[in-house]
């Protein structure tokens, strides 16, 4: 009976003690995690002090290993033995510094944070959509680093510090590194989304999945937050006899896309729940069809000279690629600026310039009409 009493007592979590409590800002949180058996025992203590490498990979561990359970990989490093340090270089969370050297007691950066977390998120099997916030110190932010900050920030997972500043290079704390453990643990919990692959008449199903829900900081003006989610389509390519494969239809994006085999899908919204169900279907054309023709309109407005119209095909998603011509046309007492769509002048379009076209809706086999028209600036010299 002492050693089962002396059991329970071990495996009760410590809550933070009183002579070493957590900012008033982040007690709350740091407790929460303690009590989820999120946070070594040995980084309970010190929570206002810069976290190291190693330490962080000691959090990510456990929380890696309390979901996906233990990691068995190992990547050895010459200047430390922490089996944590380990673990998460075998599953691509960390790496060396150069010269098979980890450096386990350097401090942690908050850019640096950000892009471990995102690698902890994803070797967990959640991705992140990535909006770029407009930070005052934002150009501090390393280009290696800007794509995790911004996957990390729209989460809600890492925020700014004060005076709408991120700080990049400042340091990463125990209290803070801990509440964004708490916070990638939480976002976890939202549940899962299925995708589902009717090849509609045709053979080479890819395999049904399901992807991980994400937090999002967005939300409406009722107070509803939204979720995101996010996959890479498979490369897999259905047959049918008789028909060319058009690419994917989806019903959470009903009529409004067709995506294509390797395409990034990812959404962003309220209505994201645990257990939605969304299905791609293939979307077939019967080959020797005729597709739409897009007629490409050079409208000179009051000049001369101007391209000849171009008749394009469209592509497997209704749109029509074109590249503008070189060919400038000429109006006597006038300059000409460049050739704009519906008439606007809002949006100048350069000769030269590539563009893909939806005229309209993306009817496959519809043809249709662009005009554009020159336009031209008064010459006062």
């Amino acid at each position: 009976m002492l050693v089962l009493a002396l059991c329970v007592t071990l495996s009760t979590p410590t809550l933070a003690v009183d002579n070493e409590q957590p900012s008033s800002w982040a007690v709350d949180q740091v407790n929460a995690a303690i009590a989820a058996n999120l946070v070594p025992q040995s980084l309970q203590s010190r929570y206002s002090q810069a976290i190291t490498r190693a330490e962080f990979c000691a959090l990510a561990v456990t929380l890696f290993e309390s979901i996906r359970g233990e990691i068995t990989g190992r990547v050895i490093f010459a200047d430390t033995n922490d089996v944590n340090v380990e673990k998460m270089a075998a599953i691509g969370v960390v790496s060396g510094v150069g010269n098979n050297r980890f450096a386990p007691y350097d401090t942690l950066t908050r850019e640096q944070a950000a892009v471990m977390l995102s690698r902890l998120a994803g070797a967990m099997g959640m991705r992140f959509s990535a909006v770029y916030p407009s930070f005052d110190d934002g150009d501090n932010i390393s280009e290696w680093a800007s794509l995790e900050v911004a996957q990390m920030w729209f989460a809600g997972i890492m925020s700014g510090v004060s005076n709408n500043t991120f700080l990049p290079k400042g340091n990463y704390t125990r209290e803070q590194s801990i509440i964004t453990i708490l916070r990638l643990f939480n976002a976890f919990q939202l549940g899962t989304v299925s995708i589902i692959y009717n090849v509609n008449g045709g053979d080479g199903v890819p395999s049904d999945h399901e992807v991980h829900i994400a937090p999002s900081i967005g939300g409406d003006e009722f107070g509803v937050t939204w979720q995101q989610f996010m996959f890479t389509i498979p490369d897999e390519i259905p047959a049918r006899g008789g028909y060319v494969f058009r690419g994917w239809v989806s019903d959470y994006f009903p009529g409004l896309d067709i995506h294509e085999a390797g395409e990034l899908f990812q959404a962003v919204g309220i209505h994201i729940v645990d257990g939605l169900t969304i299905t791609l279907s293939a979307e077939w054309i019967e080959e020797g069809t005729p597709v739409g023709i897009v007629t490409f309109i050079f409208d000179p407005n009051g000049g001369t000279d101007a391209p000849q119209n171009q008749c394009v095909e469209k592509t497997f998603r209704g749109q029509a690629d074109i590249r503008i011509p070189d060919t400038i046309p000429t109006r006597p007492g006038f300059v000409f600026l460049g050739w704009t769509v519906f008439d606007r002048l809002d949006d100048i379009i350069l000769p030269g310039t590539f563009m893909s076209i939806s005229p309209g809706e993306t009817d496959l086999y519809r043809d249709d009409a662009v005009t554009f028209y020159a336009a031209w600036a008064e010459d006062i010299t």
